[in-house]
């Protein structure tokens, strides 16, 4: 059974991703070039197009956890989640340090080494984060915990101002995003009710816009200060931003696409792909901004657009050769 959800959810989220990354030189998340200038305008396009995203993909990874909800009983549940996603991790993980961590920095110690890449370098935090969420789950799930005190217990842990998410090898990053993970879960129970609401829509995306908008503008001028006020503030305004936008897109997909029958060929390759896009393109996008000299050839304006449309299809051809291969699919697949 294809989930047409599913099919058109994961490739959104990756495109989102792939734009907020182009962008990210420009809001300070990553290190600008000297050759490439500074435009105010494109400041809030990283912010915007990765606040939710991440939260929604780990909301994709419970809701299709339910769905197969008896897997979770079967003999070898988490060997196979280490395989899907810690592998993979440790391996593009070293290969992400030697091309740009380490660069001959020998005075890097192997303990220091080895702890960031088993947290997941640069953007391949995510799979050790996700294998520690299902570990959660599968221990729920055994236990026959409530699930609404799971979910509070959590909600609480992401508000509180202690820095949990700091607890190395990805468990804490799991804590933080465990709620996201386990309300795709619950969720998949109503995926037939929720989305006739026209007002269910129109609240959630109200709710996300006022927390995003409150985020970026208000917490802006509080840079520096680290009250436990300000602090649970923040991560509340934060919960807000990341459920109400993955849920409203979840909502708005359901309306638009649950009942076609057959979605276009170009969306389900897509969603095929879309896993080993997510891996591949940090790669090419950080050769593109920090290795390759053509400034000066492109309008600074056009700088961005011109990393998306070449780490989208570089991204795209090396994940369809890569899959290709028994290694590729076995790693990616």
């Amino acid at each position: 059974m294809n989930l047409n959800e599913i099919s058109i959810f994961r490739p959104f989220l990756i495109l989102c991703i792939l734009i907020g990354h182009c962008f990210a030189v420009y809001s300070g998340v990553w290190e600008k070039p000297d050759d490439i200038a500074y435009i105010e305008a494109y400041k809030f396009i990283n912010p915007i197009f990765i606040s939710f995203q991440l939260a929604g993909f780990t909301f994709i990874s419970g809701y299709l956890a339910a769905y197969k909800k008896q897997s979770i009983f079967k003999k070898g549940f988490l060997l196979k989640k280490l395989q899907r996603l810690i592998l993979p991790s440790i391996i593009f993980s070293t290969i992400y340090y030697f091309l740009f961590k380490y660069q001959g920095n020998h005075t890097i110690g192997v303990l220091e080494s080895t702890v960031y890449i088993l947290n997941g370098s640069g953007h391949l935090w995510f799979l050790p984060m996700l294998f520690w969420c299902f570990v959660f789950l599968w221990i729920i799930v055994k236990m026959n915990f409530n699930s609404w005190i799971v979910l509070s217990l959590f909600l609480i842990s992401f508000i509180s101002p202690i820095p949990l998410y700091r607890i190395p090898l990805g468990i804490g990053k799991a804590i933080y995003y465990f709620p996201f993970f386990y309300f795709g879960f619950l969720i998949w129970q109503l995926r037939c009710r929720q989305y006739r609401q026209n007002f269910l829509i129109i609240a959630t995306f109200c709710l996300y816009c006022f927390s995003l908008v409150f985020k970026l503008h208000c917490f802006s001028k509080f840079i520096g200060e680290t009250t436990l006020f300000l602090t649970t503030l923040e991560n509340t305004v934060d919960l807000i931003c990341l459920l109400s936008g993955t849920y409203t897109t979840y909502l708005v997909i359901m309306k638009l696409f649950h009942n076609v029958d057959k979605l276009p060929r170009c969306v389900m390759l897509a969603n095929k792909y879309s896993y080993a896009v997510y891996v591949i393109h940090q790669f090419i996008l950080l050769w593109l901004v920090y290795d390759v000299n053509y400034t000066q050839k492109l309008n600074e304006y056009l700088v961005p657009f011109f990393w998306l449309a070449a780490t989208l299809f570089l991204s795209c051809l090396l994940s369809i050769v890569f899959l290709k291969t028994k290694f590729g699919k076995f790693l990616l697949g």
